[in-house]
């Protein structure tokens, strides 16, 4: 595979990483890009910013969503441990995982809640497709150079 998929495509992966002990977020990129068959280019590949590797920025991703969903744990700086939640996720049959499979987790809803919100809402927009596809990081890219793109000066 030539380019980096969407973080997306992380989720289950690490979630299985992580089945049968605590697990070193950084290492399990490197472990899941190679079972994933990422090719040297989409594991040079960058962030937009450049300040990083684009497979360990979505491991990464992926790994904050699944805690906020309460199936991974962190067990210190870096490591991830699966809940019973996990387990009984991967228990199953599933094989994949998406950010819609995360929203059963009220956990998760609070978290991609904005700011402010008091309660829960079912009744959200929801993001494009492609706006689905990357990483909160991206996006806040994507929306700065949108606002760059969009400035006019009056001289």
């Amino acid at each position: 595979m030539d380019t980096c998929p969407t973080f997306e495509s992380f989720l289950f992966p690490l979630l299985l990483e992580a089945r049968d002990s605590e697990i070193r977020v950084r290492s399990s990129a490197d472990s899941i890009a190679k079972k994933m068959g990422l090719s040297e280019i989409a594991m040079a590949e960058t962030t937009k910013k450049g300040n990083a590797l684009k497979y360990v920025d979505r491991t990464y991703w992926s790994a904050t969503y699944l805690r906020q969903a309460g199936l991974l744990v962190s067990t210190k700086r870096g490591f991830v441990g699966i809940t019973a939640e996990g387990k009984t996720v991967l228990s199953s049959g599933v094989t994949s995982l998406s950010r819609k499979d995360l929203e059963r987790y009220d956990s998760f809803l609070e978290f991609k809640k904005p700011r402010g919100q008091s309660q829960l809402s079912k009744h959200t927009e929801r993001p494009s497709l492609v706006e689905e596809e990357k990483t909160p990081d991206e996006l806040i890219v994507d929306a700065i150079e949108q606002v760059e793109n969009a400035l006019v000066y009056d001289i």
